[in-house]
């Protein structure tokens, strides 16, 4: 217990240092961080409203996005709730960040050390912090939400790697809860974790115990599709709504093909793009390179084909394989074929599994490895330490520093984009045009005197005076789930050509209603999915009162297959 209590300690001490201080120095400039604030913002103000689900933005320019009710809202509710307790943005993103960073360690020294040594997990955890995509998402590119993904990945790997060798109930909960997580932070991530936790779970399960495993699973699985429920019916219903399904975003800059490895390959317009390229092919041969101890040690050890940690190199080389497979040129057959892959727009996302799945290898092969070659040692160690010194060099000399830092002094400028620049397009109604913005910004209606009475998110009342028939034009843009009313009599809500609200009013004093209503099925599986996380509460509480959660305490496998 000391020891793995000592190893998370230092953990955190090495993220501190390596990750949380170089951001100190300002937080890197990128177009997402904007949009992620904006989300953080949205939720924020809706759940000091009392809206803890909200289904509406009131942003752009008020006219509202309906991002929130795509876009996984994990990472958006943590960074929302840091805000609320004083910190402001810059403080609340750079904790955030350092949380994040450090949980995927953590789980990642978890999940080694269950296979190995406590040292070997603390060996993975630096690993993890350091391989050069897990800090490219941040210092390069600024992918809030595919960062925190980052960090839930190795938990999914631990539980349904412990469902696979003799785990218990327990478990099966355990990776219901990651999963979910991971469904409910980054969607692209899930749907790569998803295709190769398969292979994972082939490779890895006690197949003496299949139907165990596999009745187990199923059940994991089910009770994930119950937590996540009131996502999944929003999207599968409303995704043609949304603007970011258009074609045009997968086109150009966002299209798969362009960036598939060697990414160098691909003719570049802007000198940036051929610097990402660059940055890219760079970092997934150095993350790569991390396998060659684990296929020597295979090749080696084919004896202990057996024991449990020959299987879980095995496994992660297979997945780290697998994944370089798919970001690569060889796999656009895969990529053409299947057109919800191609919604993951850029292949280098399977970084994220290829990044642990190698580092899971390096850590647990390389001590097994030294073991295997008395005497000549330094065959082994030397190679392994200079790769670790120039992925950590690559790190300080092309990621960290060419970072563009904002820091905290001049973060209002930042602040200031939020408040005077509209959402990111593709977070819109699909039927909504930015010719909207030029328009009357207030409510209009021929000229009939307008007092507006309540504006906010989800709901605003207008009286307006008595004049000609007209239709009132409310700068809030469509969604069908606006309702009206009128003198209390329910009216239609349509939209004129630029995706802008309009109700029809007649000629006497009205008093006009708008609010934004859920449908039932969404209230009713908001209501499902909240009756599934409390059951998994009391899953955890009644486990942890019964001591049946030792995780940081509980002996190594192979150390208790020894003794």
């Amino acid at each position: 217990m000391q020891n793995n209590f000592a190893c998370i300690t230092f953990l955190f001490l090495f993220c501190f240092a390596s990750f949380g201080l170089p951001l100190l120095w300002g937080l890197p400039s990128g177009y997402d961080m904007v949009t992620d604030i904006r989300f953080a913002s949205a939720l924020k103000d809706a759940m000091l409203a009392g809206d803890f689900f909200p289904g509406w933005a009131n942003d752009n320019f008020g006219f509202g996005s309906i991002g929130i009710r795509f876009y996984p809202p994990v990472a958006f509710y943590l960074l929302a709730f840091t805000e609320m307790l004083g910190a402001n943005w810059f403080w609340s993103l750079w904790s955030n960040l350092l949380f994040w960073m450090f949980l995927g360690s953590v789980g990642t020294f978890l999940f080694v050390k269950e296979w190995g040594t406590p040292v070997h997990g603390l060996i993975a955890g630096i690993g993890y912090a350091i391989v050069p995509q897990h800090l490219s998402e941040v210092f390069q590119f600024f992918l809030f939400a595919e960062f925190a993904a980052w960090a839930v990945i190795p938990f999914c790997f631990l539980f349904v790697t412990r469902i696979c060798r003799k785990g218990k109930w327990i478990d099966v909960v355990l990776f219901s809860i990651s999963y979910s997580l991971l469904i409910l932070t980054h969607l692209p991530t899930t749907i790569i974790v998803s295709l190769c936790l398969p292979m994972y779970v082939l490779i890895v399960m006690d197949w003496r115990r299949s139907l165990t495993v596999f009745s187990r699973l199923a059940v994991a699985i089910g009770l994930t599709i119950a937590a996540t429920s009131f996502r999944w019916v929003t999207i599968i219903t409303e995704f043609d709504w949304l603007a970011h399904n258009d074609p045009r975003w997968a086109a150009g800059f966002y299209q798969y093909a362009t960036w598939l490895f060697p990414n160098t390959l691909t003719s570049r317009n802007q000198f940036l793009y051929v610097l990402s390229s660059w940055l890219f092919d760079l970092s997934i041969v150095m993350t790569a390179a991390l396998l060659i101890p684990a296929i020597v040690f295979l090749r080696k050890a084919r004896r202990e084909r057996t024991s449990d940690a020959w299987r879980i190199i095995a496994a992660s080389v297979a997945v780290t394989v697998f994944a370089f497979f798919m970001l690569s040129r060889p796999s656009q057959f895969i990529w053409d074929a299947l057109p919800f892959l191609q919604k993951l727009q850029f292949p280098w996302r399977w970084l994220s599994i290829l990044s642990f799945a190698a580092v899971v290898a390096f850590a647990l092969s390389v001590p097994r490895l030294l073991d295997l070659v008395k005497g000549r040692e330094r065959f082994v160690a030397y190679p392994a330490l200079a790769l670790v010194v120039t992925i950590i060099l690559f790190n300080i000399t092309q990621i960290i520093i060419p970072s563009a830092p904002i820091p905290v002094a001049k973060f209002t400028k930042v602040e200031k984009q939020v408040a005077e620049e509209p959402m990111f397009e593709g977070w819109w109604p699909v039927w909504a045009k930015g010719e909207a913005f030029e328009q009357n910004p207030a409510p209009f209606a021929d000229g009939r005197a307008i007092d507006i009475n309540g504006w906010n998110g989800a709901q605003k009342t207008l009286n307006v005076a008595a004049g000609d028939s007209t239709k009132l034009v409310v700068p809030v843009f469509y969604y069908p789930y606006w309702k009206a009313t009128v003198n209390g009599v329910a009216t239609d809500v349509s939209m004129n050509e630029n995706g802008v609200i309009t109700i029809p009013i007649s000629g006497e004093p009205a008093r006009v209603r708008l609010y934004f209503e859920e449908p039932f099925r969404i209230v009713m599986m908001r209501w499902f999915s909240l009756a599934i996380w409390v059951l998994f509460g009391l899953v955890l509480a009644a486990g942890f009162a019964q001591f049946r959660l030792p995780y940081l305490s509980r002996k190594p496998i192979l150390q208790q297959q020894f003794e």
